[in-house]
């Protein structure tokens, strides 16, 4: 029982960076607001927010 209470966890916590960190990051690298992104992120799975963020690229001046 507590081997699947710590796998949960370690669920949890994987999905929460790949939430918050990688949104994040990419959008800090292609000069976009990370915030925004890591919320949408989380209203949008993160698979779909990271594949806005790789096809818009860096944005343009």
């Amino acid at each position: 029982m507590l081997l699947i209470i710590a796998f949960r966890i370690l669920l949890f916590v994987a999905f929460l960076t790949l939430c918050i960190y990688v949104p994040g990051v990419m959008a800090t690298n292609r000069d976009r607001n990370p915030f925004g992104w890591i919320i949408a992120s989380f209203f949008v799975t993160p698979i779909v927010t990271i594949g806005l963020l790789f096809y818009l690229g860096p944005k343009r001046p």
